[in-house]
């Protein structure tokens, strides 16, 4: 009963929920100049990632380096993630929003990050950010010394790229939550390519590193999706427990039901350190409401789960491919020196050679390196990370 509430939770969300933003109530001025960003090498924001980008080298060039001989032919979902017509039982895609299933059942895939392994832990997870919202959330963050994961969206990034280096300086988790939020079993494979690799780039050219992990929108995941994202060196990460935390961001009589999910994820203590072991949670902060919920709930949640910690402090490894030097500031980071990914199958690296100009399989191509397909060079690398600092001491200035 409890996995048949989780998706129906999700599939929910798909259906009824206002769009991804609804910070209106406060304004940021636009900062993408300062992080050298050009808005027009990346797909329209809110829209499927390969709109207007069918021709992009790099893309295609990421496309056409996927051994698609690995990719399992898993049929594409239908828009509103409907599972009546689906085999349930069999469960041959491993459809998470069907069946919860997080194990591939596929061989070299990597599996889906599914609880934090330490005991008395809540994994403090906030998706769909970043927004002119996030910096109260931040501060609130480290007036409580505390570290938390953030599955930002690739076009929030680009719009508020200052707010997405703020939470890295501070030592957050900044990881991928595609570029637009549509459920990624919908999608075409070229599509499901452009979603994870942009919102890898820019959160790339924004903060300097290449993220390992991502959360699918809705949690909505198959065997040809983490095909795809393993082959792009990442990992999916879902979670226990669901807040629900965004339906009070247009309707405030919802914050019974919200507090009633937190309250019922503190019952549920007991259960979790029987399994030496605590939940993930599923936090948003994409407007004042659920920040608020948060700050208002932070007290409760740390009396029974006493280690509070972010996706990669549950892991107990980083999440990015390069190392984040620490400071006296505060900016811990997470990340360590560069690992091979839990697959064995190689990732893709970006270049300046002339691709394809259509996507087209190519089983024989092999990855450079193993690192994100998003990857630049040392100087872009340096650049991105110069002009972010300059960029988050301009913000900070104004707010």
């Amino acid at each position: 009963m409890h996995a048949h509430l989780l998706r129906l939770s999700a599939l929910t969300a798909l259906l009824t929920a206002p769009s991804v933003i609804h910070a209106t109530e406060c304004f940021v001025p636009p900062s993408t100049a300062v992080f050298g960003l050009q808005p027009e090498k990346y797909p329209p924001v809110n829209e499927i990632a390969s709109i207007g980008m069918e021709n992009d080298p790099d893309l295609l060039r990421v496309y056409n380096d996927i051994d698609w001989t690995k990719v399992p032919s898993s049929p594409i979902k239908p828009v509103d993630l409907s599972t009546t017509s689906y085999d349930a039982g069999t469960d041959p895609d491993c459809w998470w929003t069907s069946t919860l299933c997080t194990q591939p059942k596929v061989a070299g895939l990597n599996p889906d990050v599914t609880i934090c392994n330490k005991p008395g832990s809540w994994g403090l997870t906030f998706d769909d950010g970043p927004t002119c919202f996030s910096p109260e959330l931040y501060g609130f963050l480290s007036e409580q010394k505390q570290k938390a994961t953030f599955f930002m969206l690739g076009g929030q990034v680009l719009t508020y790229p200052v707010e997405a280096k703020g939470a890295f300086d501070e030592g957050h988790d900044v990881l991928s939550h595609t570029w637009s939020h549509h459920g990624l079993t919908t999608l075409t494979n070229l599509q499901v390519v452009a979603e994870l690799y942009y919102s890898v780039k820019v959160i790339q050219e924004v903060t300097g590193v290449s993220v390992k992990y991502f959360r699918p929108p809705y949690g909505d995941i198959d065997n040809r999706v983490r095909a795809i994202a393993t082959q792009l060196g990442l990992t999916a990460v879902m979670w226990n427990d669901d807040t629900d935390d965004w339906k009070v961001n247009n309707n405030p009589d919802a914050r019974t039901e919200v507090d009633a999910k937190f309250q019922a994820i503190l019952d549920k203590a007991s259960e979790y350190n029987a399994k030496n072991a605590g939940p993930i949670v599923l936090e948003h902060d994409n407007d004042q409401g659920p920040i608020q919920i948060y700050k208002d709930w932070y007290a409760k949640i740390k009396k029974v789960y006493p280690k509070v910690m972010s996706v990669t402090e549950c892991l107990g490894e980083g999440g990015y491919y390069e190392p984040v030097p620490s400071d006296d500031a505060g900016a811990t980071g997470t990340a360590t020196t560069p690992e091979t990914p839990t697959s064995t199958t190689s990732t893709v690296t970006v270049t300046t050679d002339s691709p394809s100009t259509t996507p087209t399989p190519n089983p024989e191509s092999k990855a450079e390196e193993q690192k994100s397909p998003a990857r630049k060079n040392d100087v872009g690398s340096f650049a991105a990370v110069a002009a972010g600092f300059l960029g988050l001491v301009m913000f900070y200035n104004l707010w």
